[in-house]
């Protein structure tokens, strides 16, 4: 992006994550996992049967291998993944709930039950998970997490330690502390690792410089982040919308380049993505009815499983919905 985005005054966002909804009615409730920032019910999502049959099947074989070695907390987490892959948050939390009382120091477990928290849109119970699992994971050797949808041809990418810096970033981001996250993102990024990881979490890193202003250590940051064709390209192999915004915000590619893709975790999650990207490119432009437009659309189309849709929500509520209808 061009740098007379600099020239704008950061917007000064202020008041609770609680606010009326404006959203448009979702019909009725069928399977409820809570409630958004925004007040209208989190129906559990509907999967498509032949995909459903194969998650259940996974979710039975987690179930027996826990049940054969009940004392191996690796066990219970995939229990809870499982859960999760299907849309049962609440019961994946439940089953870590009861795991964390059997294995109160297991960094594991706290990590996955956090991410979870985040889905359901407790963050502060999410911050306590997390900080308590970097506590246990940060003076030890790191260990590979496995995918559990994993892309095709590509081996796991994401370590735990990682994991634990990425979602308590977005935690203390998503609950508007952005002074907190820009911290956590830059241990996240110091910490290294594949490509995959560095892009993920500086581009939640630039995101909450860029809320605090701090212009210097936005370029600084973005700095980082090389194009194929660049001398030392970047091999990203799954998170490449994150790569892409920030090529687009580095001014190297065109917004008209982001093109969201179809994954192991669907089409909307990549739509969630890009399309909060680019609500918050607007922003930074001063475009603030188009930005809040962009904002709305990933509400209305996108998974609210999505890091994305939860960050578009919690912008909206935020601003305490003074959205017009003609804005959306």
């Amino acid at each position: 992006m061009s740098k007379h985005w600099w020239a704008v005054l950061v917007l000064a966002l202020g008041g609770g994550l609680a606010c009326r909804s404006t959203a448009p009615e979702t019909g009725p409730v069928e399977v409820g996992e809570g409630t958004s920032l925004l007040g209208t019910p989190l129906v559990r999502p509907e999967i498509e049967p032949a995909r459903a049959a194969r998650l259940e099947a996974d979710l039975a074989l987690a179930v027996a291998r826990r049940d054969a070695a009940p004392d191996d907390p690796d066990a219970w987490v995939w229990i809870g993944r499982r859960l999760g892959y299907l849309g049962r948050f609440r019961e994946a939390v439940g089953v870590y709930d009861t795991a964390i009382v059997r294995f109160p120091k297991d960094a594991a477990l706290l990590r996955h039950r956090g991410h979870r928290r985040i889905t359901l849109r407790d963050f502060a119970g999410a911050i306590v998970d997390l900080e308590r699992a970097w506590e246990l994971a940060r003076d030890t050797a790191d260990v590979i997490e496995p995918d559990g949808a994993p892309t095709a041809g590509v081996p796991p990418r994401s370590s735990l330690k990682r994991n634990v810096l990425y979602h308590l970033g977005l935690a203390h981001y998503l609950k508007g502390d952005f002074d907190t996250s820009a911290e956590v993102f830059t241990r996240a990024v110091d910490l290294g690792g594949n490509d995959d990881a560095i892009v993920a979490a500086n581009w939640w890193r630039c995101l909450s410089l860029e809320r605090i202003g701090d212009r210097s250590k936005v370029d600084a940051a973005l700095a980082l982040i090389r194009s194929p064709d660049e001398a030392g390209g970047m091999d990203v192999r799954e998170n490449t919308s994150y790569w892409n915004l920030q090529l687009v915000w580095a001014g190297k590619r065109p917004e008209s380049s982001l093109i969201p893709k179809d994954g192991p975790l669907g089409l909307s999650v990549d739509q969630a993505t890009i399309g909060y990207g680019l609500a918050r490119f607007s922003r930074m432009r001063g475009e603030q009815v188009e930005g809040t437009r962009r904002l709305w659309a990933v509400v209305n189309k996108t998974s609210w499983a999505s890091f994305g849709h939860i960050a578009a929500e919690a912008d909206i509520a935020r601003e305490n919905c003074t959205t017009s209808d003609a804005a959306r």
